[in-house]
């Protein structure tokens, strides 16, 4: 992720990229050789170098807050990946740092940069469809190979495929439901896999309404990353799938309408979109799209999950 970070910076005019920071030396010295920027191992000889307007974090879930608040204490802003953190108490201290400090912080949500999920937004928020009634949202990987030490399969330091992957849908159903009142899962792993799996997750919201969010960290290596929502309204019905990308379906009673995604901020690279928007905010001083209480209350919903989860080992 940072290294896709890393270009997007490298294409806006408005960034002058100072540096890597990674204690990997091997790993952090190729990122920077690439981009012709210097190499840091850790934030303090970073900041020593030379001063920054913010630091942008991608580290394993479980080193953000420590990350976030040395940055922030160096005077920068700071944008971090999702999840927040692992602990809901993390994200408390990350935005009680950025207070006390006069810092700013948000959180990359990239899907809320992502015009099907952005324009449903916009249709539920026009109301012409009536009031929303359920969603279900689905999202689909192979598992995780890739993470150092396979930090990933230590729920005390990922939050499994709950936190790591549901993640992004919790936060997309909030955006678009808002505050659940209620929430409970299951999830099925395999015995050598702790907490990446299968989640089901149900999200019951005020008015009755309900989102279910299905997580499967189980697909075949050479299978394609597949995401799906289907929305139901009282009058309408909304419909995405990835294997249409370009493609957002709308009924209204029964006329469907069929949205064309492709020409649509975005649409082809959703994590610039994400960063340009983040920059553009740095330099105006205006808000950022997603507050880090928006991003800490998707770790609330994600650890509440996790605590009342039900579980299945095969």
């Amino acid at each position: 992720m940072s290294a896709t970070h890393m270009d997007c910076y490298i294409q806006n005019p408005s960034v002058e990229v100072l540096g890597v920071i990674d204690p990997n030396e091997s790993k952090g010295r190729a990122l920077a050789e690439k981009h012709g920027v210097g190499w840091f191992r850790d934030i303090d000889s970073a900041f020593a170098y030379r001063a920054a307007d913010f630091c942008d974090i991608c580290l394993p879930s479980f080193l953000h807050k420590e990350a976030a608040i040395a940055a922030m204490e160096h005077g920068a802003d700071v944008i971090c990946e999702k999840p927040f953190s692992r602990l809901v108490e993390d994200s408390e201290e990350m935005i009680a740092a950025a207070s006390r400090l006069g810092r700013r912080l948000t959180v990359a949500h990239v899907c809320r940069f992502m015009p099907q999920y952005y324009k449903a937004k916009e249709i539920l928020d026009e109301g012409g469809l009536g009031k929303p009634l359920y969603m279900s949202i689905t999202r689909e990987s192979a598992t995780p190979m890739w993470s150092v030490g396979n930090w990933l399969f230590d729920m005390d330091k990922s939050g499994g495929t709950i936190l790591d992957l549901s993640i992004h849908d919790i936060d997309i159903a909030m955006w678009l439901f808002g505050k659940p009142e209620s929430a409970k899962a299951m999830l099925i792993e395999k015995k050598d896999m702790p907490g990446l799996g299968i989640s089901v997750s149900t999200l019951g919201f005020p008015g009755g309404a309900a989102a279910e969010i299905t997580a499967n960290h189980l697909l075949p290596s050479s299978h394609s990353f597949d995401t799906s929502f289907h929305i139901t309204l009282t009058g309408g019905y909304i419909e995405y799938c990835s294997a249409s990308s370009e493609k957002l379906s709308v009924w209204k009673g029964d006329a469907e309408t069929v949205l064309d995604l492709s020409g649509e901020e975005g649409f082809k690279d959703a994590y610039k979109h994400e960063l340009d928007s983040f920059v553009e905010a740095e330099l105006a001083g205006t808000p950022f799209r997603i507050s880090a209480e928006e991003a800490m209350d998707a770790v609330k919903v994600g650890c509440r999950l996790i605590e009342t989860v039900s579980k299945t080992i095969v």
